[in-house]
């Protein structure tokens, strides 16, 4: 089960998360609520907390320190994690508007893009091979890798996050030239 009726959990992991921080208890007043209401409710109640400073450590971490070895096979996601990364900080207002951060992101996510050679194979050259079409592109999942459009997204995603920052107008110029 995803979900856990809190009260119900036994004392010693409530008191455990209590000393994580994670939760914060109350009573209800009789006084406050009246006496019918507060009948219908259990008399002890609580408020999750999130951990604001703590998540946002860990996701700096993720962003700034290269993944271990077990993490090869994420090699193929690299505009996802930085979007999941950026976005999360994002939502919880931690994103730094550190201009060296902000470069090296873009820098990366910049190094994922392919430009490439669109070739139709239902038209032939009359020698057999295929017509080019003209240029297309997107990003890859990594450096050198063909692009793809989910990884486009995640990457374009991870641009207009870090288009609020301190290279707002670098990442403009970029996307008008790509």
């Amino acid at each position: 089960p995803y979900f856990v009726h809190i009260p119900s959990l036994p004392p010693n992991q409530l008191t455990h998360l209590q000393s994580l921080g994670l939760l914060q208890s109350y009573e209800f007043d009789e006084k406050i609520m009246g006496a019918r209401a507060f009948e219908e409710v259990e008399h002890l109640q609580y408020d999750i907390v999130l951990l604001r400073k703590k998540h946002a450590a860990y996701l700096l971490k993720n962003l700034t320190t290269p993944l271990n070895a077990n993490f090869t096979s994420l090699d193929a996601s690299r505009p996802w994690m930085i979007y999941w990364i950026t976005h999360s900080l994002d939502l919880l207002g931690c994103l730094p508007d550190d201009l060296d951060l902000h470069t090296r992101i873009f820098e990366t996510i910049k190094g994922c893009f392919s430009d490439v050679r669109v070739v139709d194979l239902e038209r032939n050259d009359g020698n057999g091979g295929s017509v080019g079409c003209g240029r297309g592109g997107g990003f890859g999942g990594g450096m050198g890798q063909l692009p793809h459009v989910a990884t486009t997204y995640g990457a374009i995603l991870s641009l207009v996050i870090l288009s609020t920052g301190p290279i707002s107008h670098q990442i403009t110029l970029y996307l008008n030239r790509i």
